[in-house]
């Protein structure tokens, strides 16, 4: 099995739904109380909605967009909350990166062909330069893409944990690599955070576009016995400063809340969510 194939198995949180309720519960109460009622809603990188209860939200709300690139996680969601039948409730597939899964498992084969020809022998440079020209290529594909998700289609919006994941697939299957030579460099790891500025800023400037009145984004501020940001997130916390200072969107209010991502391995995030009205012009 391809490396990025075993890595998206892992992604998937079994306890997730359990582990998460106080966390979900307070989550979607802040969402209801922020949000006007009978209203449209769509949210963003939905997957399961382990942290949002459909439910509730469906009772607030006039009608609920999910949107995520992967359908089946959509369609469970649905199911987990008993309104597979709603009409007040559609899925949207929907790619905000145009960097799919043939580019990952391409890139994980790369890597992986190269390291079994040597084993631990591997020369580290010469694979350091192989990653980055892949990326390089990546980096040229997504500067031609457009991310058109439409104009003001949703009324407002919800983005809670996506930014981080955006491209998060590319340094997690570096850091396997490194892990496996027993290796250290940082020079892919900055070609990935470069990226990282591009794909998270072309993603915000589509959302911004599509929402209507106003967003309540939230961010990994930082993770248990880590230190440093979240790539992605703090991309995304610093473009939206920079919307602040432009004018483009207004702060209203900010509030922090933990998620206890995995609490067999005592991960959890320090979340910080921003709600933001989008300036009409």
């Amino acid at each position: 099995m391809n490396v990025y194939d075993q890595l998206k198995q892992l992604q998937i949180l079994e306890q997730a739904f359990t582990e998460w309720k106080d966390y979900r519960k307070a989550l979607t109460s802040y969402i209801i109380s922020e949000l006007p009622a009978k209203s449209q809603l769509a949210i963003w990188g939905a997957g399961r909605c382990n942290d949002l209860d459909l439910q509730l939200l469906s009772e607030h709300f006039s009608t609920i967009c999910l949107l995520d690139q992967d359908e089946m996680a959509m369609k469970e969601a649905l199911k987990q909350y008993g309104l597979a039948e709603s009409n007040k409730i559609q899925i949207k597939v929907c790619d905000f990166t145009f960097i799919g899964a043939t580019v990952y498992r391409q890139y994980a084969d790369l890597l992986v062909t190269e390291v079994r020809k040597k084993g631990l022998k591997t020369n580290i440079h010469e694979l350091v330069d192989q990653a980055l020209c892949y990326l390089h290529k990546v980096e040229i594909n997504f500067d031609q893409t457009q991310l058109d998700l439409g104009t003001k289609c949703y009324e407002y919006g919800v983005i809670i944990g996506v930014h981080s994941q955006l491209i998060s697939m590319f340094d997690w299957i570096w850091q396997v690599i490194l892990q496996t030579l027993g290796q250290q460099d940082e020079r892919v790891r900055q070609k990935i955070i470069q990226l990282n500025e591009k794909v998270v800023r072309k993603f915000n400037d589509a959302f911004w576009q599509v929402t209507k009145y106003k967003a309540i984004v939230g961010c990994e501020l930082s993770k248990s016995n880590q230190v440093g940001s979240i790539q992605g997130a703090i991309q995304a916390i610093e473009q939206i400063e920079e919307e602040i200072l432009k004018g483009t969107i207004k702060k209203q209010q900010t509030t922090y809340m933990e998620w206890p991502f995995n609490k067999s391995q005592g991960i959890s995030y320090k979340m910080q969510l921003q709600v933001l009205q989008i300036n009409q012009w």
